[in-house]
């Protein structure tokens, strides 16, 4: 129900579109990831310089690319 009356429905892959009925569909838009392969190497010589402690959570999946976090 909220699907319906909303503007607009973000999401965060393209893969999540169909579950949407073709109404919805309309409404939707992707918000890209902001962190991509091509930054992590520009950065590779900062982040090595200082540990950081951070926690993840989500699914294990190859495209989470808990690797490069």
């Amino acid at each position: 129900m909220c699907y319906r009356l909303s503007y607009k429905i973000i999401l965060q892959a393209t893969g999540q579109k169909p579950f949407f009925s073709k109404a919805d569909q309309k409404k939707c838009v992707l918000i890209p990831n902001p962190i991509s392969e091509i930054y992590k190497d520009l950065y590779k010589e900062s982040l090595n310089e200082t540990p950081v402690n951070f926690i993840a959570a989500g699914r294990i999946a190859e495209q989470k690319n808990y690797k490069m976090m």
